[in-house]
């Protein structure tokens, strides 16, 4: 059983398919971002794949362009990183 910090408890399944999401999401956006794409349309071309595998998930549409962003930024280095024991 996994608790998290929000939503609904779960199982080892729930997090496999949740690491699952991450590297599919970071796949996509750096593959987007290798065709030279930026901005929304990086977003919508990231968004129309991931949706065709997790739009059923219930949070999906309400955090998934906010995910792509930031995996976006992430990737360009543009992203604040927190760093353990820096403040």
């Amino acid at each position: 059983t996994f608790v998290p910090g929000h939503g609904e408890p779960g199982k080892a399944a729930d997090v496999r398919a949740f690491r699952g999401y991450l590297a599919e999401l970071r796949k996509a956006v750096s593959e987007a971002r290798g065709a030279g794409k930026s901005g929304d349309a990086l977003v919508d071309a990231v968004l129309a794949g991931l949706k065709k595998k997790y739009a059923g998930w219930g949070w999906f549409d309400h955090f998934a362009r906010r995910n792509i962003e930031q995996t976006a930024a992430e990737l360009a280095g543009s992203k604040s990183v927190p760093v353990p024991g820096k403040s």
